[in-house]
């Protein structure tokens, strides 16, 4: 009972730091004894719903209203305009879902299976399409080229211009859609700040020593569940896209606060690569982060062994040549190594110094310090071992 008591108390003090403190006061004196309201139980432990009109919500609200304008007719000769449009908006998600599967690297099997579903889903739609629209709209579709039903045309309020609007009398339906999209944009953000918030806690874990997640195993699933919520934060980001652009094209201005365009956030996993890295999943399966510093050439005595063993060990660097291109080396990587005061153009090939990158160090201004092995020549094996190349011809 006390420890009931006290997480209730902690729920409490949280929630009252969460409203801020002019809210504590009317908190106090609150009754804590949980309420039947219809089918739902409510508390003040329980957090309000947010107040941002979403979807679902704009939907119903839209759809009670025009059902109650025409409830006193005796039959219905077309299906609401509110479900029509919730219908082809609902259509474009599939498209964009397809588009996106179609571009992975994997493509599902059942990607063909998908598109002839949308194909009879959309000809259904247009079904609705001709007896809500006008002809001449119609007109329009029936001139569209064979694509695939991802890339095809619905031709909704938004797909067409402001005067296209008018001339055709699809203004009403028009705004009825701008209110639709509206929520689909809250949506949108919601879920994107959730699956950003989510693939955040996921990276932490992964990381996270006390998880102990390492071995190819438990990396492969760690990664993997990385992967799938980053994909879904690529489609909530073209969701909103999608309908910040058709809310400009009903009219909306593009620097409305509201609805800002969205930058800064790119589609995640770019080219197969494992998301917010440089590296590709092949080398996903260390437990140590590896880091990359850029080397500056300098003339300077090498460290003594306390220095270096004070240096952070890293596990590449990379240095930049005259046309600034960027060489990654990494451990155990064999590199050819300019001798000082000697120039790339005037050097043979068996003039370079060979040698295996053994350890990397850094200093905190992100100087690198590398320990190798050296191979050595026929010629300074001659001079170390005369007799041992008495077998070894020179090359």
């Amino acid at each position: 009972m006390a420890a009931a008591k006290k997480k209730l108390d902690y729920y409490f003090l949280s929630l009252s730091v969460f409203n801020e403190r002019e809210h504590v006061s009317q908190w106090e004196v609150l009754s804590t004894d949980p309420v039947l309201i219809g089918t739902q139980w409510h508390s003040v432990y329980r957090l309000k719903e947010g107040k941002l009109p979403t979807q679902a919500a704009v939907y119903r609200e839209i759809l009670d209203r025009e059902l109650a304008q025409e409830a006193k007719a005796e039959e219905r000769a077309q299906t609401p305009n509110t479900v029509f449009l919730n219908m082809g908006i609902k259509l474009q998600a599939k498209q964009r879902s397809i588009v996106s599967a179609s571009k992975s690297k994997d493509v599902p099997q059942d990607l063909e299976l998908d598109r002839h579903r949308l194909r009879i889903e959309i000809k259904r739609w247009r079904g609705l399409q001709e007896g809500i629209v006008t002809a001449s709209v119609m007109k329009l579709v029936m001139v569209l080229p064979f694509y695939e039903p991802e890339q095809e045309k619905l031709y909704m309020p938004s797909d067409l211009t402001a005067d296209q609007r008018t001339k055709y009398g699809l203004t009403e339906l028009g705004e009825l859609e701008s209110k639709l999209r509206e929520g689909e944009a809250y949506d949108a953000l919601n879920s994107l700040r959730d699956r950003i918030k989510h693939s955040q806690a996921l990276r932490s874990h992964k990381i996270a020593k006390k998880n102990f997640v390492v071995g190819v195993s438990r990396t492969t699933k760690a990664v993997a569940k990385i992967i799938e919520v980053e994909s879904k934060i690529s489609g909530h980001i073209a969701k909103y896209r999608q309908a910040h652009l058709a809310m400009i094209a009903l009219g909306r201005s593009n620097t409305d606060p509201d609805f800002p365009e969205l930058k800064g956030i790119s589609e995640a996993n770019p080219q197969g690569k494992h998301p917010g890295r440089r590296r590709p999943r092949a080398l996903l399966w260390t437990r140590k982060k590896s880091k990359s510093f850029n080397l500056q050439f300098y003339e300077s005595a090498a460290p003594d062994g306390p220095t270096w063993d004070a240096l952070k060990e890293v596990g590449s660097f990379i240095v930049t040549d005259r046309n600034g291109r960027e060489h990654t080396f990494s451990l155990n990587d064999v590199a050819m190594i300019l001798p000082p005061g000697m120039r790339s153009e005037d050097m043979a090939l068996e003039q370079w110094w060979i040698a295996k990158i053994k350890r990397i160090r850094a200093t905190s201004d992100k100087k690198a310090w590398v320990k190798v092995n050296w191979y050595y020549s026929p010629q300074d094996v001659n001079e170390k071992i005369p007799s041992l190349c008495r077998c070894i011809p020179l090359l």
